[in-house]
This record gives C-alpha cells, structure tokens and sequence, in this order.
C-alpha cells in the first residue's frame, strides 16, 4: 500500500510525504504504543556522542532517543535554554516549530524539516513536545563546539619543526555569524585574545571545523582555551590544553669533520660511519650532530654489515641544507641483514639533509627504513620528534616505526620520494601490551613522489603513507602527486600510486583531521587505488558475536559474553579494551557509541561489566539492546581534501582493475564528517557498512563489524569515473549494506543516522548503478533478507546531472541501469528520507527498493525523488 498524505506546517507551507510499501507499520505501531506514551521523550543530546551538531534553513534532522511516537511536535527556540517555551504558535526567527517529515521509526527517530528562517550560524534549543503535553530534554544545534588543538604545544616564541606561530581549533560550528568574528582566548599564566585567522586557504568548509589563531610572545606553562561567536564563551569540550614549554636551550653542536672525531671529508668516496659514530656518542645526553655540505657515505662497497645510529634522547642532526647536505647508503648496507640508518628514540630533530639511498630495489628486497622511530619492544611512548625541511631519495621506506607508541611527532615540509612507502608507522600488531598510537601529532606540508615499486603478482605497489592510528592527528597540507617522475628508477617505470593515504586502527583512530591534502594517479599503478583509505585492518573486537545487554545503569552496561582473551595468537593483557568503543547496534540507545574506561569479566557467568564515559543519554535496554566492542574511527573530520585521476595528467592504467582516487571508510565510524572533497574521474566516496561472523566459531575468533552511526557527508563534489563504460568502475557516493547470512540470530543495525547532503554528483554512478546508492555489498542477512540493515539515512539537497544513456559494457557481469538515486532490491534500507534533491539529465531519476523510505514532496516539487521520471 502507498500512503500519501498533506501536511500543513506552522508557517503555512504545504508539503506531502509519499511513502513506500509500508509493510512494518504495524510492527511500527505497537512498538510505539508499548513504549511508555506517559514519560517525556529522551533526546541524544551529548555535544560530541551522537546528537544533532548543526542545521541549516530547509534541511533534514534526524532526532533520536526513546519514547517518541506519532503526533509529536519538535519546537525550536534562538539560543540556550534549559527550559521549553511557554508557547510556539506561528514561526519566527527566534521560535517556532519545525515539521515532522517522517515518523517512520518511532519510537526511535523522528525525522524534521528546518524552517527556512533559521540561521545556521546561530544557536538553537530543540524540544520535542508530546500530544499529552510532555516535553523531551533540551537539545542544542549550530552551536560552537570546540574538540582538540593542535600542535598540542608550543615555546615562547618559536614553533616545533619551525611551524608557523599559530594553532588550530578543531571542532563543530566554528564560524560566527556576520559581521562578527570568532575570537579565540588563551587563559592560563597570561590572558591572550585574538580573532581567528580569516585567509587563502580558510574556505567554507574549513571555517566550520576548523580556527586558527596566531599567537603572540606567551609565558610559559598551561592554558585553556576558550572560543566565543558572540554568544558566550565557550571551553574546550575535551580536558586538552595548550603547553607553552620555555624557549629550547642552543644545545652544543658536534661536527662530523671535527679531527677528534676521525677527520672525515665529504665528496671523497670514504666511509664516513666510524665519524658519524662518534659525533653521536659524544652527543650523548643533549646535542646536535651537523654535518657540512656535500655527500657523506655510509658504508662503501667493502661494508658487509649495516649499523644503526641509535640518537638518544636529546640527540639530533642537522645538515646545511637538503640541496646542499647528501647522505648516501651504499647497497652494501643491506649485504648481511637490513638495518635502519637513524633510530630515533625521543627528543630528535632531523633536518636539512637528502637522503640518499644507492640500492636499486625490486619487488622481492625489503629493506629498514633510512631513519626509524622507536625500537622493536614494548616501552614508554617515543616523544617529541621532528623530521622537517628534508629530501628522502629512492629509499625502500623513508621514515618507518617500531613497537612504540609515538606523541609529539612532526614530520613537516619533507619530500619523500620513496621505492616503496614513504611513511610507514603501523606499530606491531602482535606486540598487544606496546598500545601503540600516533598521538597529538602534526604531518603537514610534505611532498609525496611515487617510486617505481610494481608487482603485478601480489597488486602492490608504491604507496605515500600507511598509519596504524591517530589521536589528535593534523593530517593537512600533504600532496602526493602521482604525475610526478622525480624518484622513479626509469622515466618509463609505472607512474603513480597504489594507493595514496592509508588509515589503520593498530591503535585508537579518533579526533583527527585530515584536510587540504592533494592525491593524484592513486590508480595508475595496481591495487585498489585509494586516495584517502580508512580502514579496518587490525581492529581487535571484543566479541565472539553481538552481545545481549542484561543489565545497565547511568555509566554502566552488563552484557552476556565473554570478551575474547586472545588476540592475533596472543593472550590480551589486563586492562587491553579500556579506550574500545560499546556500539549499540539494536534496541534502545540504537546507534549510541561510548568509550570503555573500566571493564571486569566472569567466566563462570559469562556475563562482562563495563563502565562507559559519557554516561548514557538513551540507557541501552536489558534483553532488547544488544552491542558490539571494538575500535573505532571517532571524531574523523576529512575536509577539503582535492582527488583527480584525469588524463592526461594520469595514465589510467591500473593493471589489476578500472579504479582509482576512492575516499573511503571501510571501517566503523561515529560522530564523523566527509565534506567539501572535490574528486576527479575517481572512485567518488564509498562507506561500508556490515556485520560479519566468523563462518567456522573458533576460541579466538572475533565478530567483525563496520558499523557506521551519524556519518555526515557533506558538500563535496565527485565529478567523473574512472571508465564511464564498464560496469566494473564505480563512483558517486554509496553506501555498503552487508551482513553475514550464517547465523540465525536477527543481524545488527550496520548504519543508522548516516547524512548524505549538500553534495554534487557528475557524470558518476555506483556499482549497481545510482549517483547516491544504497547497495548490497555481499549478503543481505539471513533468511527473509528482509532486515533494517541501513536505518534512518537522510538524502536531501544533493545535486546529481548527467547521469543518462547506455547500461556499461558488461565486463563484470553488474552492468546496471543509470538512475539518479538508487537503492539495492533486497529490502535492507529502512526509513531512508529523501528530500530536495535535484537531478539534471538523468532518465530514471529514482530507483526501486527501500522499506518506508519517506518521499517529502513540497508543492510544485520537481526533485528527485518528486519527478515523474521513474
């Protein structure tokens, strides 16, 4: 049965809403009617965990919690309140209703329409009121919510890696409202206020997320930060603050030529290790090791053993120069086993050198990185380690990691031109007690130049960076530019990449931003061809399968299940989930997301205790909720970042597959942001969202999951395809919808609250076809395959042309009708609202599919999703 029916909002605009098949209305029904009508609604209303951040005129919101149900008002008021407004008849800038679109997943959700006169850079107090008079609890939207800083410190006067004097403010809803400025204050031994820097490359998108202030001379010690749109100040969201450590003492210098050292000279051919040796040993304890300009070798011909200098804490060295200061490793090096160059272990700085690597490296030879950070057992955190203003020249890998965690690392202003990866801090996966992480650190403004790495056998290639974690990462500024010869062995090797920028969870991967970096011919070598990979390789899930909640309070949560004691072959130490995220993947808290801080398990009761941070807005409910453990990918912020595999500046000439410049997340998300990308003849942006056991249940097997809760895609432009002919090359924005289909358990929600809005698709479809596509990736879930997979997706006010003609040639057996907006046949996408979305020569402008997928059709509409081309 279809179902359409007008409304009539408050301020007088008529408006329809067209649903599909509604064939869960009655499930729908009574689960409204079973929860408690009598109790007021309870709102996600956390600043950082799950709630609404921002809206602006016209648009969709998602409202989620508990207890909400047919009939209900959603009342909206200008600025902070604590307590709803007496009445709301009519609407105004200040205080209004905004009009339910869909109540197609109550008691869960609601979905509304924003008036057209609200102001998106001003703060708004939601309340959802109830037909029996009851009001929810406050929420708040468009209001500035500053997260982390970044770098985390800074001297007096100067910057780490010679930065410049400035810091970001990473965060929500950062811009203010005209004519005014965002003003930033530091409060700690001194009071400092500035405006944000307003500049070149401060655009739209960056000033919504992220502020930079320039500072001044400052004392030196702790200070808040507090920002201020002209409604108040407002601190940090996270207990982060700023250092400001005192000027650095000159420490002495040690020069390589010094005569007490050997005497060596550079251009002469001679090795020059056994100086190098003891220049460093003399540093010991604080020092800094220069080395002149010209070429100075380590090891020669006759060097059958490789040595690494161990730089101390406090140990440095400095060249005059990358044009001017060589280092060359000799091919003998590696003769009797490979060895890194530098191992770097705390307080380093490396600058003003090129490194130079003499071996001519083949698919089959592995080699230590030229300089190498931390050493190879479990230990304290490598800190404070700046790599800046060098030139990395054909080695195997430019700068590479042990099993130690990593703080206070800049690697700024370098050109690598590495064989096989230029950055590769993974940590070692095995090594359960190291905790690795990638933390409050900063890889801006380098060069990434492909190698000439190829094998064709295995489909690997050169690749810019492979990182195992991210926690307040700055992630700005990099350009990896495929196009480019430099660094290859023969100007006819394979141009490009394998792939670009890759993401692992080895350790946490949360409040990290990643903007303004470039990738080109991410596809021209072999491989999958990513531009910006955010993967789930090494995430460790506490599960053995979703488990049952039977018990919970205000922070806490019981479940029954063990948690798996053995992770990659090895036993898991005390305490190893504390930092994992609980996502509630059915029931009530669907879609919630909370940091593990303490855990206890017992065996004989199979039953695990856990106590979350921040404490429930919606408590998960014991025999109804069920949750999953493991890592997750939290406060991701990609913004701005520029993608283009056009010809001729790329080849397209990927060997094992059409694709190439994809931005991804193939890995669980919340509380994240995809906007203002701009990608050409790519891949567009793909989102997997599934559930996975085990096929065959072993004692160490895990549960796997790429769970996504309240994804916003954003803005972004995805212009071109790899091949527009064959129906093996995919782009647009799409949503992955899997789960395993051995089991006979219901399967999990594996998205829900995902936003995909604002964006413009060009002459690019998904795999099954579709510029925006929600689409079966593999299994649809057990029998009926009929689940609510994907829950709650909102597709409103994205632009979509040129989508027309032919089906693709059939090369992989896909070859799909060319749509606007599609769905997959199996009814796994739930509740999905579509609104306001334009498409231009485009045939079919909607596809089939979807369970109560929500149409609003304003009067005279011409969307999508309200056109007759079907």
């Amino acid at each position: 049965m279809d179902i359409a029916k007008s409304l009539q909002s408050a301020s007088g605009t008529v408006f329809s809403m067209i649903s599909l098949p509604k064939s869960s209305i009655w499930l729908l029904f009574f689960g409204a009617f079973g929860s408690a009508w009598s109790s007021p609604p309870r709102l996600l209303h956390q600043p950082l965990f799950e709630s609404p951040t921002d809206g602006a005129a016209d648009d969709l919101m998602l409202i989620a919690g508990e207890g909400l149900q047919p009939g209900d008002t959603v009342v909206y008021q200008e600025g902070r309140h604590r307590s709803p407004p007496a009445r709301a008849a009519g609407n105004s800038k200040g205080l209004g209703t905004a009009p339910v679109v869909s109540e197609a997943d109550v008691p869960y959700s609601l979905t509304v329409r924003l008036p057209a006169l609200l102001d998106a850079r001003r703060t708004y107090t939601l309340w959802v009121h109830t037909p029996n008079g009851e009001w929810s609890n406050p929420l708040t939207v468009n209001d500035a919510r500053p997260i982390w800083i970044t770098p985390a410190y800074v001297y007096e006067r100067t910057m780490p890696a010679n930065l410049p004097r400035e810091i970001k403010i990473v965060g929500r809803n950062l811009q203010a409202p005209a004519p005014q400025a965002l003003r930033i204050r530091l409060i700690g031994p001194q009071t400092f206020s500035g405006e944000a820097i307003k500049d070149a490359v401060s655009s739209p998108t960056i000033t919504r997320y992220v502020a930079r202030l320039a500072l001044p001379q400052l004392l030196p010690g702790r200070y808040r930060i507090e920002v201020d749109r002209g409604e108040g100040a407002v601190p940090l969201l996270t207990d982060q603050s700023l250092q400001v450590l005192p000027e650095p003492v000159p420490a002495p210098t040690f020069r390589i030529d010094d005569a007490r050292f050997g005497g060596c000279r550079p251009d002469d051919g001679h090795d020059d290790t056994p100086c190098i040796a003891k220049a460093i040993a003399a540093a010991a304890g604080g020092g800094t090791v220069y080395f002149g300009s010209g070429s100075w070798d380590l090891g020669g011909p006759q060097e059958t053993e490789a040595q690494s200098f161990v730089l101390g804490p406090g140990v440095s060295i400095r060249g005059a120069g990358s044009q001017l200061t060589r280092l060359l490793r000799h091919p003998g090096w590696n003769t009797a086993a490979p060895g890194n160059v530098f191992n770097l272990r705390g307080a380093n700085k490396v600058e003003g050198f090129t490194f130079v690597d003499l071996q001519r490296y083949t698919p089959d030879d592995r080699a230590e990185p030229y300089l190498k950070i931390g050493g190879d057992v479990s230990g304290a955190s490598v800190r404070d380690v700046a790599v800046f203003d060098n030139v990395f020249d054909k080695p195997d890998i430019a700068i590479g990691g042990g099993a130690q965690g990593l703080e206070q690392l800049f690697i700024v202003r370098n050109t690598f031109g590495a064989y096989n990866s230029a950055l590769e801090l993974t940590g070692r996966v095995q090594d359960l007690a190291a905790r690795f992480g990638i933390k409050d650190s900063v890889i801006d403004d380098n060069r990434f130049l492909p190698g000439s790495k190829l094998d064709a056998v295995k489909k690997t290639g050169t690749l810019a960076s492979e990182l195992g974690g991210g926690e307040r990462l700055d992630f700005s500024g990099n350009r990896a530019e495929g196009e480019a010869v430099d660094y290859l062995n023969d100007p006819s090797d394979a141009h490009g990449w394998r792939a670009a920028f890759f993401w692992s969870p080895t350790g946490r991967v949360e409040e990290m931003l990643v903007s303004q970096n470039y990738a080109s011919c991410t596809g021209d070598k072999i491989g999958d061809g990513e531009a910006l990979a955010f993967d789930n390789n090494n995430n460790t899930f506490g599960f053995a399968a979703l488990a049952p909640v039977v018990g919970v309070s205000s922070a806490t949560l019981d479940a029954t299940a063990n948690l798996i004691d053995r992770q990659f072959g090895a036993p898991v130490p005390e305490g190893y989930y504390v930092g994992h995220y609980i996502q509630v993947v059915s029931g009530p808290g669907l879609g919630e997301v909370r940091k593990i801080t303490a855990y206890s398990s017992d065996p004989s009761t199979h039953r695990t205790h856990f106590t979350v941070a921040p404490a429930w807005d919606v408590p998960p409910l014991p025999g109804a909720s069920r949750i999953a453990v493991g890592r997750e990918y939290w406060q991701l912020m990609v913004l701005d970042n520029v993608v283009d595999n056009r010809e001729p500046l790329c080849q397209k000439s990927n060997r094992s597959r059409p694709v190439a410049g994809l931005i991804v997340i193939w890995a669980q998300s919340a509380d994240s942001v995809v906007a203002g990308n701009r990608q050409f003849d790519s891949d567009g942006i793909f989102v997997q969202q599934s559930y996975v056991l085990p096929e065959k249940r072993c004692p160490d097997c895990s549960m796997q999951s790429y769970f996504q809760s309240f994804l916003k895609i954003d803005g972004n432009l995805v212009d071109g395809k790899y091949d527009w002919n064959l129906d093996c090359s995919s782009s647009g924005i799409a949503l992955g919808i899997a789960a395993a289909p051995w089991d006979d358990t219901a399967p999990p929600t594996v998205g829900f609250g995902v936003s995909i809005a604002h964006n413009e698709v060009r002459h690019a479809d998904a795999l099954y076809g579709g510029g925006i596509a929600q689409m079966r990736s593999w299994f649809a879930g057990p029998e009926p395959h009929r689940w609510p997979l994907s829950d709650n997706v909102l597709i409103y006010h994205n632009r979509i042309e040129d989508i027309d003609g032919a089906r693709a040639t059939p090369i992989c057996s896909k070859s799909h009708p060319r749509m606007g907006i599609a769905f997959p046949d199996e009814p796994i996408a739930w509740h999905s609202v579509l609104y306001a979305n334009q498409c231009e020569r485009i045939a079919t402008a909607l596809g089939p599919g979807g369970v109560d997928t929500t149409k609003v059709c304003l009067e005279g509409s011409s969307s999508c999703e309200c056109s007759t081309k079907r």
